[in-house]
């Protein structure tokens, strides 16, 4: 059975929250699962490709309110790079330091050295992090934040079942 999904490019271009508004683009999938075409950088794709980074956070935008367990994420980065992983687990917070603490500062964020860090010193600078991508400071504010637990699954081409039509990065 084919059915109709959503597919997001999500990622502020700016500070201005009120302008920040994630492109959708309709895409063909057999399985019935939604998925969410993302942006990232490169050394976070590199992270969930190593298997290193288990959890996305991002601001909870509306077009993330129907993602489930299941539903399959996209990523690709600004040199071509490309993730296909499925959705494990959901988490809604209203902060990015509650987010870090429940889902793990090292599954987000694995550059954070936990050997050199204390627990509380990694939290902080895992929010550090995350009010500097652009539009994320005051997001928060107005969205909360999203984590979901990412299984890699592979690269577009080891997907050839699932056909993504009109998939333009931003």
């Amino acid at each position: 059975m084919i059915c109709s999904g959503i597919l997001i490019a999500c990622g502020p271009s700016s500070a201005d929250t009120s302008s920040f508004r994630p492109e959708v683009k309709q895409i063909t999938q057999s399985n019935q699962k939604t998925i969410y075409h993302l942006s990232i950088e490169k050394q976070y794709l590199d992270f969930i490709i190593d298997g290193k980074k288990i959890v996305e956070g991002r601001l909870n935008v509306p077009d993330f309110s129907a993602m489930k367990e299941g539903d399959l994420v996209y990523f690709s980065d600004s040199e071509g790079g490309r993730a296909i992983c499925r959705v494990t687990s959901i988490g809604r917070y209203d902060s990015f330091n509650k987010m870090l603490v429940s889902e793990g500062v090292v599954n987000m964020l694995p550059q954070i050295d936990p050997n050199t860090n204390s627990s509380e010193e990694m939290v902080i600078k895992g929010t550090v992090i995350y009010r500097s991508f652009p539009g994320y400071k005051e997001g928060i504010k107005v969205y909360g934040a999203i984590s979901f637990g990412l299984h890699y699954l592979g690269d577009e081409s080891e997907l050839a079942e699932i056909d993504i039509v009109n998939v333009n990065d931003a």
